[in-house]
């Protein structure tokens, strides 16, 4: 290896240690008071609304079938200085508000904004990993990259709700998310998301399922025991492969374990969803190679990334190896056909 060679590796590992030092410093620095709820309380736990309504516990076994496409995905970002506001679900059923909390993994909680029921203890290194990606190569931009995806038909997804006999409160549906392809011209429609106005994927289109979402004409990713509360889908965990094509020409590639699924649901929408989930650390190294980083980074700083971003004790062995992801979501009506 050239010693110019390794001088940029050397910058490259610098960049970014330093990078998430100071996301980590200011994300601790703006935690400032908040009411929290007593530990262990999530986002499951937490009652929808309208959950006290007589008929909330009243499952009706049903065979009615949703189908939502996802036409619009964030990654949270770091919050205002001062705030501890990041969309997520509670993924460790515990609320961490130190970082000498060594079953939190020393990582302090968000909080969701209220329109995500304003759960505590989110578990979301999103905007941490947004950091990091940046100080591996400043010119990705996998919010803007989403959008631009979708527009054009690439890394589309539907999530399909199933024996559905409650619109409002079902205890018993199943949830199945596909990767699916355009079977026409695309049609966008204005629409206004978190106060944003965008040009988004219009809803009645039809789409094919990717024979690479099912395996022996089942689902690939299947949620069930999925519940409605209140007109709130709350799925169980499951796992799934995220692949985000990047304007430089990558593609950021994300296998997410114990996904779940919410957000208000009905028929013709899902809003204010969330697709949350984790990586392990070990899958860490796959996913910054996906990246194409020039020069390449090397495996201590990797390991490092890792180190640091990791927030979930997977098996309460004290080692903390699951880093939590959660993507903002949005979804409307279509038609699905098979391959």
């Amino acid at each position: 290896m050239s010693g110019r060679r390794a001088s940029a590796r050397v910058l490259w590992a610098r960049r970014l240690l330093a990078a998430l030092a100071l996301s980590v410093a200011l994300s601790v620095a703006s935690c400032a008071p908040t009411p929290t709820r007593d530990a262990g309380v999530t986002m499951d736990a937490a009652p929808p609304p309208d959950a006290a309504r007589p008929d909330a516990q009243a499952d009706v076994e049903g065979h009615e079938v949703w189908t939502l496409l996802v036409r619009y995905a964030r990654f949270p970002e770091m919050p205002p200085t001062g705030s501890r506001e990041v969309a997520g679900m509670d993924l460790d059923q515990r609320v961490t508000t130190s970082t000498s909390d060594a079953l939190g993994c020393h990582v302090v909680d968000w909080v969701a904004p209220a329109r995500y029921l304003a759960t505590a203890g989110v578990d979301n290194q999103s905007p941490l990993i947004l950091t990091a990606i940046r100080a591996l190569n400043d010119a990705v931009d996998f919010n803007a990259d989403l959008l631009a995806s979708f527009a054009r038909g690439r890394a589309l997804h539907a999530i399909r709700i199933s024996r559905i006999g409650h619109p409002i409160d079902d205890g018993g549906v199943d949830v199945a998310v596909f990767r699916v392809e355009p079977t026409a011209a695309l049609a966008l429609e204005p629409a206004v998301i978190d106060g944003r106005s965008l040009m988004l994927l219009a809803a009645g289109q039809t789409f094919r399922i990717h024979p690479e979402s099912l395996i022996e004409g089942r689902p690939r990713t299947e949620l069930r025991g999925a519940s409605l509360r209140g007109g709130y889908l709350h799925t169980p965990g499951g796992s799934f492969s995220l692949r985000i094509p990047a304007s430089d020409g990558g593609t950021l590639h994300i296998e997410l374990s114990g996904l779940r699924i919410a957000g208000r649901a009905s028929e013709t929408r899902l809003e204010a969803g969330l697709m949350t989930g984790h990586v392990r650390r070990e899958d860490v190294p796959a996913t910054i190679e996906s990246l194409n980083v020039e020069p390449p980074v090397d495996t201590a700083t990797v390991e490092a990334i890792a180190e640091q971003l990791a927030d979930l004790d997977l098996d309460s062995d004290g080692f903390c190896e699951g880093i939590s992801i959660a993507l903002e979501i949005d979804a409307v009506a279509a038609t699905l056909v098979t391959p």
